[in-house]
């Protein structure tokens, strides 16, 4: 488990290699855990996105849609999110 701690660090972790797509969680209140698996495309600048808790996969998201859609980059700036 490794914590993320900017929006760079994420890019690099979640670089596709052959398409496959990482895991991580957001932390929430120490015991729970919402899973996410994050994919991202360094040639298009954008993100793809499933969250497990509930199925929503979003793809093609920029950075100003993750954060206007998701939790993650606000995990990120609150020190809630890691990288399984």
């Amino acid at each position: 488990m490794k914590k993320i701690t900017s929006v760079d660090e994420l890019k690099e972790a979640a670089t596709a290699k052959n398409g496959e797509m990482k895991a991580f969680f957001v932390a929430l209140e120490s015991i729970l855990r919402s899973s996410k698996e994050i994919r991202y495309h360094p040639q298009t600048k954008t993100f793809d996105v499933l969250s497990l808790v509930d199925g929503v996969f979003f793809e093609g998201l920029t950075e100003d849609e993750l954060k206007r859609k998701t939790n993650i980059l606000w995990a990120i700036e609150n020190g809630n999110f890691y990288e399984e």
